[in-house]
């Protein structure tokens, strides 16, 4: 499957309303996505959105590609970035933004991922039912 064909199928799963598209490449996907689902809004680099989605192209400096990366995070609570393997983001650049693979294309692009929904399951005992009666706690 083309990376495109991938980032539209995650597209109409996850039905974003607000669509944050950095770059020419995503700018057309998200054209593509708005034929297919009307009520989407494309919302400007300094707006709000449910989900960002963006390239990282392999003639990008390293720093580019991660200071695209933390500023779509501060406008989107869901990433969907699409890079070649080794350019210029390794796979632990993208750990470190906390993002996971989804998939990999056939023509060598890989799709990440970041859902701050999904991101961390808070843990049973960071409940406030054990705080608030320390006599229920059992070690």
């Amino acid at each position: 499957m083309r990376i495109e064909e991938l980032i539209l199928s995650e597209l109409r799963q996850r039905k974003p309303v607000r669509l944050l598209a950095e770059g020419a490449d995503a700018q057309a996907l998200a054209q593509e996505y708005f034929s297919i689902q009307e009520s989407v809004v494309l919302t400007a680099n300094h707006e709000m959105a449910d989900l960002a989605l963006a390239f990282i192209k392999a003639r990008q400096a390293r720093e580019q590609a991660l200071a695209l990366i933390g500023r779509l995070k501060q406008r989107a609570p869901a990433l969907l970035i699409a890079a070649r393997e080794h350019q210029p983001l390794l796979f632990n650049d993208f750990l470190a933004f906390g993002m996971q693979r989804l998939a990999e294309a056939e023509d060598g692009h890989l799709l990440y991922l970041f859902d701050l929904h999904t991101y961390k399951p808070a843990p049973d005992w960071l409940n406030a039912k054990y705080w608030a009666h320390p006599e229920l706690w059992k070690p």
